[in-house]
């Protein structure tokens, strides 16, 4: 950060003693996790950033975490909203649109508030879950194909947990190779659910029982502890006597490890802090909790 960024920084209204606490997260990151974000590569080691904004400020900046700020954290949701999809195990779960579905074992997914995509365990085979914009399942089918202009194969019709389900298999021709796939639209409620998997040729024939298995294992998501589940969200804490994180959350858990709530707040896990002092806890359903540092 340059003498002119620091001024930019100052016209905003914003106290730039504060740019350090950045730097000091994204070190915390890199320490607990074994890497930055990868938009972070080209940048030097945020520990590095962070003394040497610390130096350019000068004593001016922050003393602390400013009370009228932190105040507004409380309910804040923190992290990934479950509510949105998440993976529990091999099994999909859709709180708001209320179903699940089982991957492969092995299979890898990343969750995204739109929907999941999930690759088998030597990537050559894809599956995608998603909304669709129809309000039948058939209409659906007949959308994509006239869509994407794909080759039609054999259709299926029929029930799935207690859904109207349609699917389709379908073929991809290129110059480098030619790709298998099969379409399904599962009607849950008002809304049309997609799932479309794919593989080469030669790949698809391994992978086509574990894919119909999936398609499936589509279901209704009659568990309520997961159906009505919360996003994890910040709570705040005024400490009534000196202690630390590990001797809080000892006494009250946080959804996540002690090493997360030391990141944000700014302070070391075992750091005795003082009488007075607001301290950011996290409670709610977690669904991807960071892990324990060994």
């Amino acid at each position: 950060m340059c003498i002119r960024d620091r001024r930019y920084v100052a016209a905003t209204g914003y106290d730039p003693g504060g740019v350090p606490e950045v730097f000091a997260v994204l070190a915390g990151v890199s320490e607990t996790e074994g890497r930055v974000p990868t938009w972070l590569s080209t940048h030097p080691e945020p520990e590095l950033r962070r003394q040497r904004v610390a130096q350019k400020i000068g004593t001016s900046g922050l003393e602390g975490p400013q009370p009228e700020w932190v105040a507004l954290l409380e309910d804040v949701v923190y992290g990934t909203d479950a509510r949105d999809g998440f993976m529990k195990g091999q099994r999909y779960v859709q709180p708001r649109a209320g179903f699940r579905v089982d991957l492969p074992p092995e299979w890898t997914a990343a969750v995204e508030p739109s929907g999941m995509v999930a690759v088998s365990p030597d990537d050559d085979a894809l599956f995608i879950l998603g909304p669709s914009d129809e309000e039948t399942a058939a209409e659906a089918l007949t959308a994509f194909f006239d869509e994407t202009k794909l080759s039609q194969g054999e259709v299926w019709e029929g029930n799935i947990g207690g859904s109207n389900v349609v699917t389709a298999a379908f073929s991809i021709k290129a110059s480098d190779g030619s790709l298998t796939g099969l379409v399904a639209f599962a009607e849950r409620g008002p809304q049309v659910v997609a799932m479309i998997a794919a593989a080469p040729d030669e790949i698809w024939a391994k992978q086509a029982d574990a894919i119909a298995t999936t398609v499936a294992s589509f279901r209704p998501l009659t568990d309520p502890a997961l159906r009505n589940v919360q996003p994890t969200r910040i709570k705040l804490q005024t400490l009534t006597a000196p202690t630390t994180l590990v001797a809080l959350n000892a006494s009250a858990p946080s959804s996540i490890p002690v090493v997360e709530l030391a990141r944000i707040n700014h302070v070391e896990a075992d750091e005795t802090m003082d009488a007075g002092r607001v301290v950011k806890r996290v409670e709610g359903f977690n669904p991807n909790p960071a892990p324990a540092p060994e």
